[in-house]
């Protein structure tokens, strides 16, 4: 069988609390690092899949979405090297050995969240897609063909990282995310 395109999707819930996000803090589902769940994508039934392109779509409970300093990292790793969740608004270091681990890493930035009316600016939700951060070696970009996603790796977990301050106020914000991967059977 060829490889296709498919489209995967994931939810997480973050807490309507008021604290700041500082840059290096989880955005997660709880506040307490044991009932961290991450979002993951289910590739089941794959074998291979190459990361083409992660989406999100953030609304709040109410009120628009707070897209000043709303920067942030979602790492994907298989489901059985995910780093240890921290919670919530708590600073995660992901050392190297760690960070190496990583499937792929796509980077949200404040100046791309795109409201329903098609504006650069905050409104009732926020959306956008982005391509994997490409890696270099040496400055040589490498061309990545994609992840081992057969027999117990097939599930991708996310993990997401602040790389600002962003200050949500105390809504619940609510993320939809889709993966779109070249996928081999």
């Amino acid at each position: 069988m060829a490889r296709q395109i498919r489209r995967f999707s994931a939810s997480l819930v973050r807490p309507g609390d008021n604290t700041a996000y500082a840059a290096g803090d989880q955005i997660a589902n709880s506040a307490t690092a044991g009932s961290v769940v991450n979002p993951t994508f289910d590739l089941t039934g794959f074998r291979k899949a190459k990361l083409l392109k992660l989406g999100c779509d953030v609304t709040p409970a109410s009120s628009n979405l707070v897209i000043t300093a709303f920067d942030f990292a979602a790492l994907l790793f298989k489901v059985a090297d995910v780093v240890t969740a921290t919670g919530d608004n708590v600073a995660i270091n992901i050392a190297g050995v760690d960070r190496n681990k990583a499937a792929g890493k796509f980077v949200f930035s404040n100046a791309a969240w795109t409201n329903p009316a098609g504006a650069l600016t905050a409104g009732t939700s926020g959306f956008q897609e982005v391509l994997p951060a490409v890696p270099t070696v040496n400055g040589h970009h490498v061309e990545f063909t994609g992840v081992d996603v057969s027999g117990s790796s097939n599930k991708l977990a996310l993990v997401l990282q602040a790389l600002a301050a962003w200050t949500p106020t105390g809504i619940v914000n609510t993320f939809n995310f889709w993966l779109d991967a070249e996928v081999e059977p």
